[in-house]
């Protein structure tokens, strides 16, 4: 039968069992000065509280009070508490009842008990939860890409690489590559990618001013949610997006980002499509276009996105430094960036930038 924790008129904690009747048959109060002579006669706190719970008695609550009777003041130790209560635990008490009083003996036997999900649970109630996962913004005809290639692989793992800018809170991935499964024995269900794809991938990366930002690869006929073994081969600050494809058609794409060794869902989310407007001295280079559709969570992605089809015009914006040069002016709307946040200024689809000259006055005669 379970044994449980009962309170008595002394206000001492005791274990109480249960007679052959069925009723529940508290144990007697138990005497803090008869606990002072256990004390002294067993010569130490662990060995006392080891001898209490093998009698049936209060365990730890026992040992703290033998603890404040032979040293008032003085807070309860740890290290024999942690150990008195791990064996309480195998002895089958099921609840703490009250703790005596003092908070210091009541954290430390608390903590000694209360199991690991109990306590995450408290983290989480006091806002002391895992980071807010970040989002993923797949960038125009990514999503396309993926499906096309999650669809072709069937019915086997396909995989790949991401490349694209990562942030704390948002991933921007503008490229989805395509690497192969060396694993063929159970290509089914398991995924290897192929070391010489990953290096073309870096290599890719590197030309068009990315990085990998993480790996993709399809669940053939199953959720798109990450195995065990893909916890196991994952990396913190990469983003794993999986596609469930099911009769050869995927049904469905979702995001995950590793983060103190458990996964968390990352929100998928297009890439935001904003408007360039390219003054008329500027045009020569942009094939005389007055303005360009262009993709990126914040004002210095979208404008890196000029690299692929008019490096010349990203030339005159941006120094050397990746900073913004100080001949032109860049609005978002009416304002200037440089009275928002630069480059980092977020950016909505349906947001107009607009280049300006910049115009400094000259007062000498």
């Amino acid at each position: 039968m379970p044994r449980t924790l009962s309170n008595v008129s002394s206000g001492v904690v005791l274990a109480s069992g249960h007679a052959a009747d069925g009723q529940e048959a508290p144990l007697p109060a138990f005497d803090p000065g008869l606990t002072f002579v256990w004390l002294m006669a067993f010569g130490n706190l662990e060995s006392l509280g080891r001898r209490l719970i093998a009698a049936d008695f209060s365990w730890t609550l026992q040992a703290a009070v033998a603890s404040r009777v032979a040293h008032p003041g003085q807070a309860c130790t740890r290290t024999p508490l942690v150990e008195i209560a791990q064996a309480s635990q195998d002895a089958g008490l099921s609840s703490l009842g009250n703790l005596p009083p003092g908070p210091k003996c009541r954290g430390v036997l608390r903590r000694a008990v209360r199991p690991r999900e109990a306590r995450s649970k408290r983290r989480e109630e006091r806002g002391m939860s895992l980071p807010t996962p970040s989002s993923v913004f797949l960038g125009p005809g990514t999503r396309a890409e993926l499906t096309r290639l999650s669809e072709h692989g069937y019915p086997h793992e396909a995989c790949g690489l991401l490349l694209g800018r990562p942030d704390p809170e948002r991933v921007s991935v503008h490229r989805v590559h395509p690497a192969r499964n060396l694993n063929t024995e159970r290509a089914h269900d398991r995924y290897e990618l192929d070391p010489a794809d990953q290096l073309g991938a870096e290599t890719q990366a590197r030309r068009a001013g990315l990085e990998v930002v993480g790996i993709w690869h399809t669940h053939p006929d199953h959720p798109a949610e990450p195995s065990e073994t893909d916890r196991r081969a994952a990396w913190p600050g990469w983003s794993y997006l999986i596609a469930s494809v099911r009769g050869g058609q995927v049904r469905d794409l979702r995001s995950w980002r590793l983060t103190r060794n458990r996964f968390q869902e990352e929100e998928i989310r297009p890439m935001p499509e904003v408007l360039l407007r390219v003054p008329s001295p500027l045009r020569p280079l942009t094939d005389g276009a007055s303005q360009l559709v262009l993709h990126g969570t914040d004002v210095g992605e979208a404008l890196l996105a000029l690299r692929t089809d008019h490096p010349d015009l990203l030339a005159r914006l941006l120094g050397d430094r990746g900073e913004l040069c100080s001949s032109v002016n860049v609005f978002r709307g009416s304002r200037d960036l440089r009275q928002l946040a630069g480059l980092t200024t977020p950016i909505e689809t349906g947001d107009v930038l607009s280049i300006l000259p910049a115009a400094p006055g000259d007062g000498s005669a």
